[in-house]
């Protein structure tokens, strides 16, 4: 998975770099908000305007609500693997560019040009083994702003 992570991470700058509005949703607990640190000091370090909003669940009300955000990149940390079989998150992914950052089991994968997902799900790995903070930190780390 670290070798993987490398490549991942770059595709994760890439979309950085290409975003003028960031829009972080990150899950409102020790994790989530530990991940919203991490990235949020990558994000600071690399210039970027962003914000940053936490959530007790990415429900599907709440899903509705970041439709009307205006960013064009999404960063979902903590939460959205479980997401990915509503409809509405589907869309929201389809419309622009979107970054998961998870290590909680998904319900269905998902698959499309505007996602980046990062679960160690998704590599045979048990989501118990790291959390979306480490997750997050080995992606800041193989960045190094």
């Amino acid at each position: 998975m670290l070798e993987e992570l490398k490549s991942i991470s770059k595709e994760i700058e890439e979309s950085i770099e290409k975003a003028r509005k960031i829009c972080v949703f990150s899950h409102l607990d020790a994790d989530g908000i530990c991940s919203a640190a991490l990235l949020s000091r990558f994000l600071y370090l690399k210039e970027k305007e962003f914000k940053v909003k936490f959530l007790r669940q990415l429900e599907r009300d709440k899903i509705k609500g970041i439709q009307g955000e205006i960013c064009d990149l999404l960063i979902f940390l903590d939460f959205g693997s479980g997401q990915l079989h509503h409809d509405e998150f589907k869309k929201i992914i389809e419309e622009r560019k979107t970054i998961i950052i998870d290590h909680h089991q998904l319900k269905e994968n998902f698959e499309n040009e505007n996602l980046i997902h990062v679960n160690p799900h998704l590599f045979n790995l048990d989501g118990n083994s790291i959390s979306a903070a480490g997750l997050v930190y080995l992606i800041c780390k193989n960045l190094n702003p």
